[in-house]
């Protein structure tokens, strides 16, 4: 394991790090992506735009729902979130504010930073009850309130 990387210890068991993971959306979408391409291949010879359009609308979501979904893991110093192609880390005493809405949990960092995770609708793992209140904890302790809003439906990715 690389000590130089912060997320490394979290997660661990020795480091008592909650893990939670999001099978939901890795299921729906690897059967949207599925869909997409049989669909695409399909409907080729009868139209391009119909294989274009069943590609892009399936095979786009599911493709977009298989980026979105991964493995959440938090610890007393922060949480991370380990995506497929990224990896996203907020420690709770950079967390200037919580909003979220379609899906997503957007931890603010700082002004324009933030790291998106998966809402807890679609988490799972035996460590879900335990992380929500370890999220709720770390809010309290900093006096951020989490808040609803349009805003984090749109909140695709982490900038970091």
């Amino acid at each position: 394991m690389n000590d130089k990387l912060p997320w490394t210890s979290m997660g661990d068991a020795s480091h008592g790090g909650l893990t939670v993971s999001t099978p939901v959306l890795r299921l729906l979408g690897a059967v949207a992506f599925t869909c997409g391409i049989v669909g695409a291949i399909l409907t080729f010879r009868g139209s391009l735009l119909a294989a274009f359009f069943c590609f892009t609308l399936f095979g786009g979501s599911g493709a977009a729902l298989l980026l979105m979904s991964g493995r959440i893991t938090a610890d007393d110093t922060g949480i991370v979130v380990t995506r497929l192609l990224s990896r996203g880390r907020a420690e709770w005493v950079d967390v200037t504010g919580v909003e979220y809405g379609g899906g997503n949990l957007v931890f603010r960092l700082a002004p324009r930073k933030r790291v998106v995770l998966p809402g807890p609708e679609f988490w799972s793992g035996v460590d879900k009850a335990p992380l929500v209140k370890l999220i709720d904890a770390k809010l309290a302790e900093r006096g951020v309130q989490m808040k609803a809003t349009l805003r984090a439906i749109l909140q695709a990715g982490d900038r970091l």
